[in-house]
Order: structure tokens, then sequence, then C-alpha cells
């Protein structure tokens, strides 16, 4: 028997005719009585563009019909989910917060997810979209708030980075040579003289290049600035796993990094961290020389 799909016509007609609730309403019935799998093989197709253009609106009636159809797109159709619902976040934060978790997660979707954009476009976005999200007052969205300012601040730090220490002529082979020479204790002190520090610590929780996983493991015995570079440290973990584990040689620092013991974040940062390295790592405990190194780090998240 062929399925029905109700309040199906011609895509065109549907959203010329029809008014953006009730398009909402039809794909959630649909959604619900014949599943989101359905839905997205034969309503989808047609719709897409109008579809993610409503849900980037920040509708709550769009964001429940992307939570559906993003738990069964495929890759490229899910990155177009995200990038939608981004724009939902600067556009209607307090809808969108309530959503922010499985499958939009905050360390995807409170980024940039335009496609190479211009320098004013990502100074635009992260001017609109925390100046939207320090707005919201509800305090049951609070976890969420507090999440997506991390990952976007943190976001725009990696991405300030870049020319901050491509002006200063930094690199991470650069600063390994002075470390050499100088000492860790002197290099840190060097770089926070010159305030390029917290660009520095950026790069590191970007986790590429490895340069500078081995540059920051080469910073452990610089006590005063530990906790920091364990951080991000963390967040290249999550980010990239193997090069993390390849470059932290001994245990104890393993274990320090992915357990974040006594980090200097929230707490629904903490877990969601740790949430993320745990995502990351486990496929790893299965593959070959990693996979001792990943179990070590499993076993400190537990």
């Amino acid at each position: 028997m062929k399925m029905r799909l109700i309040g199906i016509m011609a895509s065109a007609l549907i959203f010329s005719t029809a008014g953006a609730a009730q398009q909402a309403k039809d794909y959630k019935t649909n959604i619900s009585s014949l599943g989101a799998n359905a839905v997205y093989k034969q309503m989808w197709p047609k719709d897409r563009r109008e579809v993610i253009t409503a849900i980037s609106s920040g509708k709550k009636e769009w964001l429940e019909v992307a939570i559906a159809i993003r738990e069964v797109a495929n890759a490229h159709d899910a990155e177009d989910l995200d990038a939608a619902f981004s724009a939902a976040i600067t556009r209607s934060p307090g809808n969108a917060l309530q959503f922010v978790g499985a499958p939009f997660r905050a360390n995807i979707v409170c980024t940039p997810r335009m496609t190479e954009p211009e320098p004013h476009e990502l100074d635009v976005y992260f001017h609109k979209t925390m100046q939207a999200l320090e707005s919201v007052t509800d305090k049951s969205l609070a976890d969420s708030k507090t999440l997506c300012l991390y990952y976007l601040r943190h976001s725009k730090a990696q991405i300030d980075a870049i020319d901050e220490l491509k002006l200063a002529r930094l690199t991470p082979q650069g600063l390994l040579a002075e470390l050499a020479k100088n000492g860790a204790q002197q290099t840190v002190k060097n770089l926070q003289d010159t305030k390029h520090w917290d660009a520095v610590l950026a790069r590191i929780g970007a986790g590429n290049p490895q340069e500078w996983i081995v540059f920051a493991y080469a910073l452990r015995t610089v006590t005063d600035s530990l906790e920091a570079i364990k951080i991000e440290l963390a967040n290249a973990l999550h980010t990239s796993p193997n090069q993390v584990l390849s470059s932290i040689k001994d245990d104890e620092t393993l274990r320090m990094i992915c357990s974040l013991t006594n980090a200097n974040l929230e707490r629904v940062v903490v877990d969601d961290l740790k949430a993320q390295i745990k995502g990351s790592i486990l496929p790893l405990t299965k593959m070959g020389s990693a996979s001792e190194r990943a179990k070590i780090c499993l076993d400190a998240l537990n």
C-alpha cells in the first residue's frame, strides 16, 4: 500500500498558499504518523530550501521539525540543518536554547556555520549572537545559555588567534625552539608580557596543527598556567583525539586532561566537554596503537 502524506501538494503550492505555522503542523503530523524517515524521503527533497529557511527563523514549531529531520538526515543535509539552527539561535535565542542538545550539539550550533565567510560577516555574527544570548533571562535556559556562550566565545578566540599570531609571526615550531632555549617558565612569561598568551591557548584548543599540542605538553611544568593549558588540551581532545593521545606521553598528564578535575569552568561546560571527549575517543579504544591511550582517557572520564 502506498503511504499517504497528510497535507502534501506540490512544494511551491504548499509554501505559497499555506501559512508557516500550518506547514510546520503538517510536517509534525506526518512525522508522528509515518515517522521522520518517511517524511525525510518523501517531503524533504521537494521542500528542502523552504524548510531550511523556516527553521532558521527560530519558530518553535519549525525547530521541533528540525530535530526530527536531523535525526535521520544524511551528512550533507545535517550540515545545512545545523547551519539553520545556528541562525535560529541568533534570531530567536529564547526558542532555540530550548532545543540545544542532541542532535543539535552546542559545540556545533553555537559556532559559525557559514561557508567561507568574510571577516566582517564573522564580526557581525559574533556580535549579534552574543547580544542575543545575553538577552535571555529565562532561568530554565541558564545551562543552555552558559554552554552556548562558552562555545561561541571559544570559537571567536580561535578565529581571532589565527590572525593575531600570524601578525606576530608566532608559530608552534618557533615557540618550541624558544622553549628549548629559554625554558617553559620563561617562554610563557614572554607570551604573557607580549599579550599573546590567550591567543596561544586558543590555538592549542583548536588541536591543529599537532605542533600546538606538542608545545602545550612541553609546558606542563608551568604550574601557574597548567589549569588553562589543561582546559585547552581537553578542548583539543574532542576535536583532534589522535593528535592529543599521541602527543601526551605520560599517563598522569593524560588522566588529568581527560578528567578535567577542578577545571575552572561551569559544571555544565565540564559535563558537556567530557561527553564530547568520550564520544571522540570511544571508537579509538578498538583501534591499534591508540587503543591503550584511549582506554586510559576513558577510564579517567568515568
